[in-house]
């Protein structure tokens, strides 16, 4: 019985399927069992009543994978991603288009202000502005290759939605096929509860009949006691397999998932399963292109850093601005400025007196002439001042217009240690590639090998079975003819119910194997998994 558990709990822990195709593998017929010998334990009650209250659904592979491509959760965020990278593609591309800059708003100056030949005064004005204006500034080299790295990883992305999809397909398979394989290991143990039941009968008739042992009679009983227990562990390796794949598809947990396949029949097994054209295949899978897509943007942003420190930005605006207001400076003291006014006419005179005699005596004039022009200045602004305040007004907004062009040259170290982070990022990046490459190419020779080796296990099975069967018949008869110990019909019994749950388990094995190889050579689908399905 132990040997019963310890096959069982590989199946739950096993998912592996692969192609089974013009295999001489079929499963034993078994007589099936409807009813279920209730445990007379209260845990196993409680466990039967469990089960009588059930909701169950019964569901096929194909459905299931169709509601996992439609509701899956990590296929939903795996588009979102495509999304987000498309976005990003879009983004890099309206870098090239110009820039459009629309404004207005007022301004209001009161209080003293220094004009450009130092003078001060006091102002209060208003202005107003409105403006609309068109500009570009981009490095275009750069911005080329950032575009297209950025088109690089939204194709990788689109190849991930791929890749996720097929693991998504094999995942399933791999529950489903458990989850039928779970069903099939719960009937031969009801099948066993049967067959213990029917022996604890008998040898309970030889004791009473005074023709057996009691300890025959007493090892039955607890046989049947023990298959009983297998029965219920059978149960809930049904009903965990069945949350799990409930999980992966988002339906309910509570309702147990029914296999709509009542037996475990392997895949049609394509002829050349071994060959190389697998492993080929392996190197163009969505995950592995997508690596390589990855890998070429990094060379691309690469490429752009380059840019970006020997090439230099063009910049280009158009403007286009109305300004208009009112201006008033307020009146001047008349002391003081009468007083200003006639100070920068004398010290303009002296200046251009210097400048005259700086000429005749054939000396530097340059400096007299520059104290001049700005005491000429100061003497204008002085006399202004004198005579009253200034004022302008613009009513309706006067037009101006500003056209710029050229080009900018950026140095810096910072730009170089970004190009040194980069290469490494693109070396890295295509590290990944050849190890994702290489990964798969790894994972189909390995499925091969699961697949021969799954193909021998069933064969050396079935053989198993056949003896063990004839030895199971031979001892019980000699059991009921009083020439057998009960530990010999038991020991048969488990030995044949192991055989069972190996040929039901290699035979998953095979299925999920093969399934492992379609989805490592990158080719597995909807269309191309379970037993109904054409050879790929």
């Amino acid at each position: 019985m132990l040997t019963f558990l310890t096959v069982f709990a590989g199946c739950a822990t096993q998912s592996t399927t692969v192609v089974s195709a013009t295999s001489p593998t079929t499963l034993h017929d078994t007589q099936k069992v409807t009813a279920v010998v209730a445990p007379s334990s209260p845990a196993a009650t409680v466990e039967s009543q469990a089960n009588a209250t059930d909701r169950t659904r019964s569901i096929a592979l194909s459905e299931a994978i169709r509601i996992g491509l439609e509701s899956n959760l990590d296929l939903a965020l795996a588009r979102a991603q495509h999304e987000i990278a498309q976005a990003r593609a879009m983004a890099s591309t309206g870098a090239f288009i110009p820039t459009l800059d629309v404004g207005a708003g007022t301004t209001r100056i009161d209080g003293l202000v220094q004009g450009a030949f130092g003078d001060f005064r006091d102002i209060d004005s208003r202005g107003k502005t409105a403006g609309l204006a068109f500009g570009l500034r981009v490095n275009i080299g750069a911005r080329v290759c950032e575009s297209i790295a950025a088109r690089r990883e939204c194709d990788a992305a689109l190849l991930g939605v791929m890749a996720s999809e097929q693991k998504l397909i094999l995942s399933i398979v791999e529950l489903y096929e458990n989850l039928v394989l779970a069903k099939v290991s719960r009937d031969i143990a009801q099948q066993l509860v049967q067959s213990s039941g029917e022996f604890d009968r008998i040898a309970s008739t030889r004791y009473q009949g005074g023709v057996g042992l009691g300890s025959d009679a007493a090892r039955a009983t607890a046989n049947l006691a023990a298959s009983k227990q297998q029965l219920v562990q059978a149960e809930k390796l049904w009903r965990t397999t069945s949350v799990r794949l409930a999980v992966v598809l988002r339906l309910d947990p509570k309702v147990l998932l029914d296999p709509a396949d009542t037996q475990i029949e392997p895949w049609q097994l394509p002829p050349d399963f071994g060959g190389d054209a697998y492993a080929e295949n392996a190197a163009n899978r969505p995950d592995v292109q997508a690596a390589h897509e990855q890998a070429d943007a990094a060379k691309q942003l690469l490429r752009a850093r380059w840019w970006d420190l020997a090439a230099p930005e063009l910049y280009a605006e158009w403007r286009l601005t109305g300004i208009g207001g009112t201006g008033d400076t307020a009146e001047p003291d008349d002391g003081a400025a009468l007083s200003s006014a006639a100070g920068s006419v004398g010290r303009s005179a002296v200046a251009w007196r210097n400048t005259g005699n700086a000429i005749v005596q054939g000396t530097d004039p340059i400096p007299p002439f520059t104290s001049a022009a700005s005491s000429g200045g100061r003497a204008y602004y002085a006399y202004k001042n004198l005579i009253g305040s200034t004022q302008q007004e613009i009513d309706s907004l006067e037009r101006q217009e500003r056209y710029g062009i050229g080009l900018n040259w950026n140095l810096s170290f910072a730009k170089a240690a970004r190009i040194r982070e980069q290469r490494t990022n693109a070396q890295a990046a295509g590290l990944r590639a050849q190890k994702a490459e290489d990964a798969a190419i790894g994972e189909v020779r390995q499925a091969q090998d699961d697949v021969r080796a799954a193909i021998e296990l069933i064969t050396l099975a079935q053989d198993e079975i056949v003896s063990i069967e004839s030895s199971h018949r031979m001892s019980l008869a000699r059991f009921t003819g009083g020439t057998a110990l009960a530990f010999e019909v038991l020991d048969a019994q488990d030995a044949l119910t192991e055989a069972r749950l190996k040929l039901a388990r290699y035979t998953t094995d095979l299925n999920v194997a093969q399934a492992r190889l379609l989805a490592a050579s990158g080719i597995i689908e909807q269309g191309n998994v379970g037993a109904d399905a054409p050879a790929p």
